[in-house]
Formats: structure tokens, C-alpha cells, sequence
């Protein structure tokens, strides 16, 4: 049996505006598992200087607010939109 564990209400990534916040399971190591706050960035903006790989435009990018790692998202992601987040830093 399959278990569908996309909240509902998500959306692409994709339909994300660039600066929005968002909620996806996080990859990295640290974090694996743990539901994370992102941010979605523009590759050509604010990434391609600290990141010199030359990804397709196929997908979309966000930074993990709480390890710092920017993530490359398939378009059709299926994210959880978090319109009211407050970031301080």
C-alpha cells in the first residue's frame, strides 16, 4: 500500500514566486527527513556566483534556511506553500 504523504493545499515549485517561503522535506545529511523552510532563489541572481555548476533550467532553486545549502527542485515539485513565514536573521 501507497501512502500519499503530499500535504494538501501543495503546490508546484514552479508557481512559486522568487523571495517566497515554502515547506519540503529536507536531503541533506543534517537533515534528512525533517521538514524544512525554504526560500526560493534565482539562479542566475543569487546563486550562479556561489555556485558555479551549470544546472538545466528544467528546475528551480531554494536555499534551506536552516543548513544554508541551496537545493535544485524538479518544476513540478509539489511544495507547501508558508505565505506567512518570518525570517530573522
Amino acid at each position: 500500500m501507497k501512502t500519499n504523504l503530499i500535504p494538501a493545499g501543495s503546490v508546484k515549485i514552479d508557481d512559486i514566486n522568487i523571495g517566497d517561503s515554502f515547506i519540503s522535506i529536507a536531503t541533506s545529511d543534517a537533515h534528512k527527513g525533517e521538514r524544512s523552510l525554504y526560500i526560493k532563489v534565482d539562479m542566475f541572481s543569487y546563486v550562479a556566483k556561489c555556485n558555479p555548476r551549470a544546472w538545466p533550467d528544467s528546475f528551480c532553486y531554494a536555499v534551506n534556511l536552516a543548513s544554508g545549502h541551496i537545493r535544485k527542485f524538479n518544476k513540478d515539485f509539489l511544495v507547501e506553500p508558508c505565505p506567512n513565514a518570518c525570517v530573522s536573521v
